[in-house]
């Protein structure tokens, strides 16, 4: 069974795109500035119903597309549409983008107990800092995505569980 959401109402229903406002805002945060000398990092926080990380990635590399030869036995072969923040049709876009940091539903109140995650843009004219990799993160290596663990909000900010209720 798929994680994606369905949407449905009295006059139909359909998929709900929850990549494309990712990718828009990254478009919008990643172009106010021009060309920088220094690493630009966009953070984007969703409040989404259920954010994934197919959201994530479609977002940044491009739409998932499955394409199947007819008549052929062969398992279809997933490509990325050229519709991402970071590939377009030419190839590497945004390249001033240095890395996104996806938080979901952050607030103060939720600080101890909510996700991100850090990508980094290997197109980037300008490397983010290393040192961010010490919080959750995902590099591409050898046409792979490649998540790694690292420290939460809670733990970078020695936050209680319970916080704020617990302070």
């Amino acid at each position: 069974m798929s994680g994606n959401l369905v949407g449905c109402s009295g006059i139909g229903g359909g998929w709900v795109d929850a990549w494309s406002p990712i990718r828009d805002a990254v478009r919008a945060k990643g172009s106010k500035y021009g060309q920088l000398e220094k690493p630009l990092v966009v953070a984007i926080n969703l409040d989404s119903f259920d954010l994934d990380r197919i959201d994530e990635l479609q977002a940044l590399f491009g739409q998932e597309q499955y394409i199947v030869k007819p008549g052929s036995k062969a398992e279809p072969e997933m490509r990325r549409a050229p519709n991402g923040v970071w590939l377009g049709k030419s190839g590497p876009i945004y390249t001033r983008v240095s890395a996104v940091w996806i938080f979901n539903d952050l607030h103060a109140s939720a600080l101890a107990n909510r996700s991100s995650t850090l990508y980094f843009n290997p197109w980037a004219v300008h490397c983010a800092p290393a040192s961010l990799k010490c919080f959750p993160h995902a590099c591409v290596e050898e046409d792979q995505i490649k998540w790694y663990e690292g420290l939460s909000m809670r733990e970078a900010f020695q936050l209680n569980e319970g916080w704020p209720a617990d302070a």
